[in-house]
């Protein structure tokens, strides 16, 4: 996705949106709308959710087609919260999972963007 945003050139489109399927699939497979590790495991981890985030508004900014931003916002959703549930827990490595992981802090900001991020943590410092 960032090549064809930053060329213009849809050549890869296709396999983008079957990936996208694959994922969605296993988003849909989740009442909460978290994407596992995998078809065979039951791991969520904090971080591929942010990347699925920034790809799906991606491909939805690309194909303008709703069934990316709404896989998007369902993702948003799970990360805030499984992994963005208390203003006084750091940033959780994953679903079920208290560790600290440091590296999701730089990459929450840089999937969010930074203005979405700190509003999500001054909503929740405040309530």
């Amino acid at each position: 996705m960032q090549y064809t945003q930053s060329t213009q050139d849809k050549s890869y489109l296709s396999v983008a949106e079957s990936i996208a399927a694959t994922i969605i699939n296993l988003q849909n497979q989740d009442a909460d709308g978290g994407i596992r590790g995998g078809p065979a495991v039951e791991w969520y981890s904090t971080e591929q959710n942010l990347d699925a985030y920034a790809f799906f508004n991606m491909l939805a900014q690309v194909t303008q087609k709703a069934a990316y931003a709404q896989a998007a916002q369902k993702t948003i959703n799970w990360l805030v919260n499984n992994t963005y549930d208390r203003p006084d827990l750091p940033v959780k490595r994953g679903k079920g999972d208290s560790t600290i992981a440091t590296d999701t802090y730089a990459w929450s900001i840089a999937a969010i963007g930074p203005v979405n991020y700190l509003l999500w943590v001054w909503i929740r410092i405040k309530f």
